[in-house]
């Protein structure tokens, strides 16, 4: 008997060997407080490039889709693109796109805090609805050189520099899927699936580590457990978003 095609955020068609790769990540040991949303590990197990390293949560939001988008975009959110971050500003923007300088928080008094240089994203943020009304924001990491010129620019303005910053490379997105009903009406926010999917590379003697809250033996272990310190307040996006929202302090 054929299997129904998994789906993905906002309903999309996610292939089998895919689908059949997704793994609970492990929180072990990990103290972030992500509001009972589950998060999952994507397992390259069929080896193809550019696929596999990817973490995703999803959940279900009682608010408009507007307001979810604000929570992750607006630049005074608590929320953040990448979660909460120590500081974050658009360094260029055009029609439907923004260049943001994000400096990432690592969790409080994990290794990552008290171990690493500062890590920041150089990223590009698109926005787009499709025609069956999903939102969709995709965000990439800008290339090398040219997050350079622009954090070079950007530090002769404020008089300083960017001394010990590591560059971190994610890629990734989320969908804001409205339900039925979800629409703004006599006063009702309606409701809306929110999914993110992101990977990251933290560069520097973290490049390539898969982060794990369970940590484990020896140095490996302890690169997983100090990546999990950067990673674990990223996954919160989706959580935040959801409390922000359906706790009305939405900045509009």
């Amino acid at each position: 008997m054929a299997h129904p095609p998994a789906r993905g955020g906002g309903g999309m068609p996610v292939p089998q060997a895919m689908a059949k790769a997704w793994r609970p990540y492990d929180r072990a040991g990990s103290a972030a407080d992500l509001g009972g949303v589950s998060v999952y590990w994507h397992d390259n197990v069929t080896k193809e490039p550019g696929i596999g390293g990817e973490l995703m949560s999803s959940t279900l939001v009682s608010g408009a889709p507007d307001d979810v988008i604000a929570a992750l975009t607006h630049p005074c959110s608590p929320t953040g693109l990448l979660g909460p971050a120590q500081q974050s500003c658009v360094l260029r923007e055009g029609d439907g796109w923004q260049d943001l300088f994000i400096l990432l928080q690592p969790a409080p008094s994990s290794a990552a805090a008290l171990l690493c240089a500062p890590r920041a994203a150089v990223v590009r943020l698109e926005r787009q609805q499709r025609p069956d009304g999903i939102h969709l924001l995709s965000f990439s990491s800008l290339p090398a050189h040219e997050a350079a010129r622009l954090l070079s620019r950007r530090a002769g303005r404020a008089g300083g520099g960017a001394w010990g910053l590591a560059l971190a490379e994610v890629s990734g997105g989320y969908s804001v899927a409205g339900l039925d009903g979800s629409g703004r009406q006599e006063g009702c926010g309606g409701e809306c699936m929110l999914t993110g999917i992101f990977r990251v590379d933290l560069g520097g003697w973290l490049a390539g580590c898969r982060p794990s809250g369970a940590g484990g033996r020896g140095l490996g272990g302890l690169r997983a457990a100090v990546a999990a310190g950067f990673v674990e307040p990223m996954l919160a996006a989706v959580p935040l978003a959801k409390k922000e929202v359906e706790t009305g302090r939405v900045l509009v």
